[in-house]
């Protein structure tokens, strides 16, 4: 009988727990979802990455809210096709995008004041394991200005 009690009250605290710090009570992560970037699929490339982190901390240190996604290509064209695509829609729904690289190869930034504050964006293409990929990734807090040029 211990042992069942013991099983429901665990149950209990997990249950009590998950209601109180579900992904989608967290401000942060429900703006970055809502950006029309969070659910573009980029044509021609296939969903190789899909992470999403929510606003807390680990270990004393604060940890931001962050949507990563990462599509791989075939074709090295179509990635750059796709990443200029995701460019234009970024600046379509309000973001200001840096048009010069610190690096001539390396990712373009992006800013915007979401509802709970600043945030960034990182549009890159880069080629790993011998496959051209392109990633969209948002940030909570504001782009360096060495970034973004703001």
């Amino acid at each position: 009988m211990m042992g069942g009690v013991a099983v429901l009250a665990i149950w209990m605290l997990a249950l009590v727990g998950a209601s109180c710090g579900g992904a989608g009570r967290d401000p942060w992560l429900a703006a970055l979802r809502k950006e029309r970037l969070a659910t573009m699929v980029l044509p021609g490339g296939k969903l190789v990455l899909n992470s999403e982190t929510k606003e807390h901390t680990s270990l004393g240190k604060a940890i931001t809210a962050r949507i990563l996604r990462a599509y791989a290509f075939r074709d090295p064209h179509a990635a750059t096709v796709s990443r200029n695509q995701a460019i234009r829609a970024a600046i379509a729904s309000g973001w200001h995008v840096n048009p010069e690289r610190i690096d001539p190869a390396g990712p373009y930034y992006g800013s915007k004041k979401l509802s709970p504050g600043a945030a960034t964006l990182t549009i890159g293409k880069f080629t790993s394991d011998g496959v051209v990929k392109v990633s969209i990734q948002f940030d909570q807090g504001a782009c360096p200005r060495e970034l973004c040029g703001q």
